[in-house]
């Protein structure tokens, strides 16, 4: 908890201030790689949780869990459509 959220809350904030243009076609793909991250700092904040819970971590703990992952599949998707090339360019 004190060692990789705290790189996943500086990544977050690496992306979220890098500035972008009114309009910019970038700003759907930064907003899926937010999400990403976002996903990915409340999975390890739940992964604690459920360490501390002991070897059967309740139901509703392993739930969000599962749903912060698929989330996270989802935006992993998105990230890698909106990176696509756009007629021959990258967005």
């Amino acid at each position: 908890m004190q060692e990789v959220v705290p790189q996943w809350e500086k990544l977050y904030a690496s992306f979220e201030n890098a500035p972008l243009p009114n309009g910019s076609p970038r700003i759907a793909l930064r907003e899926a790689i937010l999400s990403y991250i976002d996903d990915n700092r409340k999975m390890y904040r739940v992964a604690v949780i459920m360490g501390n819970q002991g070897r059967e971590p309740d139901a509703a703990t392993q739930a969000q869990f599962r749903a912060l992952m698929s989330d996270s599949v989802v935006q992993v998707a998105a990230v890698k459509r909106l990176s696509s090339p756009i007629d021959g360019r990258h967005p």
